[in-house]
C-alpha cells in the first residue's frame, strides 16, 4: 500500500482539517471532515483514513502485537515514511526495538500459554486413562489376546498400577515446564529416583505381595518422581507460571508439535 492512505491526509492538509474542526482534537478534526468537509478529495482521504483505521482494529482483536506491527508496517510503507524523517535511522531502531520486544513477550506468554493449557489436558487425559482402566478391568488384557499366566499376572499388576494413570501425563508435561525454567538437574533426578524406586520398591514388596508387589513399587517409585518435579515449583527457580486459557491456535501448536515428537518416537522404535 502506498503512504497515501494514511500519512499524507495529515501531512499535507492538516491545516484545511484543522481549521474545519474548529477547537476539536485531530481525530474528531477528521471526523469531522470525513463527514462534512469542502474539498471532496481531502475528505475521500479522510474517509479512507477511518478505513485503514478500522482495518487495524479489526486486525488487533485477534492478532498478536508483533504480527499488527508487521501487518502495519506493510500496510503504510511505515519504514520508508520514518526512515525518510530527520534522523530516521534512529527513529526506525526505536520503533524496531518495539517489534522484537513485541516477538519477546510473545514467545515467553505464548509458552506459558501452552503450558498451561498443556497441564489441563494433561490433567483431564490422566483422569481419563484412569477412569477407562478401571471400566475395561480385566477385558483389556483379554481384548489383547493375552492367555493363561501371562493374563493373570497381567491383571494383577494392573489392577494397582492404573492409579498411576492419573500423574503420568501430568507429570511429564510438569518437567517440560521445568526444562523452560533451566532445571534440567531436577527433571534428571525426577527420572532416576522413578527407575531406582520402582527397582528397589518392587524388590521390597515382591516377597510379602508377589505381583501385586511389583505393581505396588511401580506406583511408588511413579509418586516419588511426581513429587520431586513437584517440589520445582516450590522454589526460587520457578519462574514459568503457566497461564492457563484456551485458543484454537495454541491447540493447534501442540497438536503439530505433539505429533512430530509421536513420529519421532515410532521412527524411534
Amino acid at each position: 500500500a502506498d503512504e497515501g492512505k494514511i500519512h499524507s491526509a495529515v501531512r499535507d492538509d492538516l491545516g484545511a482539517v484543522r481549521i474545519h474542526g474548529g477547537d476539536a482534537i485531530l481525530y474528531d478534526a477528521l471526523l469531522y471532515y470525513a463527514d462534512d468537509g469542502t474539498d471532496e478529495t481531502l475528505r475521500a482521504k479522510c474517509s479512507d483514513f477511518f478505513k485503514v483505521l478500522g482495518d487495524f482494529r479489526q486486525k488487533s482483536s485477534y492478532m498478536q502485537i508483533h504480527e499488527l506491527i508487521e501487518y502495519i508496517n506493510a500496510a503504510t510503507d511505515f519504514e520508508a515514511v520514518v526512515l525518510a524523517m530527520p534522523a530516521g535511522k534512529k527513529r526506525y531502531a526505536n520503533v524496531n526495538m518495539l517489534y522484537t520486544r513485541a516477538v519477546g513477550n510473545y514467545d515467553t506468554e505464548g509458552s506459558r500459554r501452552i503450558l498451561g493449557m498443556g497441564s489441563f489436558l494433561a490433567l483431564i487425559t490422566g483422569i481419563l486413562m484412569s477412569a477407562l482402566a478401571f471400566i475395561l478391568g480385566d477385558k483389556l488384557f483379554t481384548l489383547m489376546g493375552a492367555e493363561g499366566t501371562i493374563l493373570k499376572y497381567g491383571i494383577e499388576y494392573f489392577s494397582c498400577f492404573r492409579f498411576a494413570f492419573l500423574i503420568i501425563p501430568l507429570h511429564s508435561v510438569l518437567n517440560e515446564i521445568l526444562y523452560v525454567d533451566g532445571d534440567e538437574v531436577r527433571v534428571a533426578v525426577s527420572s532416576i529416583s522413578m527407575l531406582l524406586g520402582n527397582a528397589l520398591f518392587s524388590i521390597l514388596l515382591i516377597p510379602h505381595f508377589g505381583i501385586m508387589g511389583a505393581s505396588l513399587g511401580s506406583v511408588i517409585g511413579t509418586g516419588v518422581a511426581f513429587v520431586i518435579t513437584l517440589s520445582h515449583f516450590f522454589s526460587e527457580k520457578y519462574r514459568a507460571y503457566p497461564i492457563f486459557s484456551f485458543n484454537a491456535k495454541d491447540l493447534r501448536e501442540m497438536f503439530i508439535i505433539g505429533s512430530v515428537d509421536a513420529l519421532d518416537n515410532a521412527a524411534d522404535c
